[in-house]
């Protein structure tokens, strides 16, 4: 008997306290192509509680023949976030010699902070990280290269893909506007592929990794 209310006790505990929405840490990182060719890869990885995390991404393309490179691009976000609003968000971009960065942080629900050197203030608008799954759909969007407000539509329609040989519903999300996208999403992994067009070549993205569903 006490056995058994012991158990009772415990599982009823359980069912009370409050549970993990989000266990991390997490991390996607996707292959990346440009006309079928592997060009480099996209990873975000984030860390820390439910409560309180961080979010990272890192971007690396090369371009060229052989070992000879003529094109590079690397570009680096760190979002910090907490009870579900983004805090700070710096980014630094190097686009084959050309470099760029921007630091925000969370004020009177604007984003103040620097872009280039230079004090500037944006709306609190979600940036073009793409784990985030409240970001397909939304109208304005901070591009984290520049720190562009870009204004945005979306069409989305069902399909399906499948990962780590099991079939998962997925819908496809088409931007028009400032930013064109294809965006993948599914219920379970959140972000799961992406494609685009950039100078008369399409760059694909295919999973290797990939993490959970989750929209802030």
């Amino acid at each position: 008997m006490h056995t058994r209310r012991r158990f009772l006790l415990t599982a009823s505990a359980s069912l009370l306290a409050p549970q993990s929405s989000w266990a991390l840490p997490h991390r996607w990182l996707f292959d990346v192509k440009r006309n079928g060719s592997l060009i480099g890869e996209h990873q975000i990885i984030t860390t820390g509680t439910d409560e309180k995390f961080q979010a990272h991404t890192h971007i690396e393309f090369r371009v060229g023949f052989g070992p000879v490179t003529f094109y590079r691009y690397d570009h680096d976000i760190k979002e910090i976030w907490n009870k579900g609003r983004l805090q700070q968000l710096i980014a630094s971009t190097n686009r084959n010699g050309r470099k760029t960065d921007l630091n925000f942080t969370l004020e009177d629900n604007n984003f103040k902070g620097s872009v280039n050197g230079q004090t500037t203030t944006r709306p609190y608008i979600l940036p073009t990280a793409y784990w985030n799954m409240a970001l397909p759909g939304s109208q304005q969007v901070l591009e984290t290269q520049d720190g562009k407000v870009f204004q945005v539509n979306w069409t989305k329609r069902p399909a399906s893909i499948v990962h780590q040989g099991a079939v998962e519903a997925a819908t496809i999300w088409t931007s028009t506007g400032d930013l064109k996208i294809t965006l993948t999403t599914t219920p379970t992994y959140g972000w799961s592929g992406m494609s685009f067009l950039f100078k008369d070549a399409e760059f694909v993205y295919e999973p290797r990794q990939l993490g959970r569903y989750f929209a802030l």
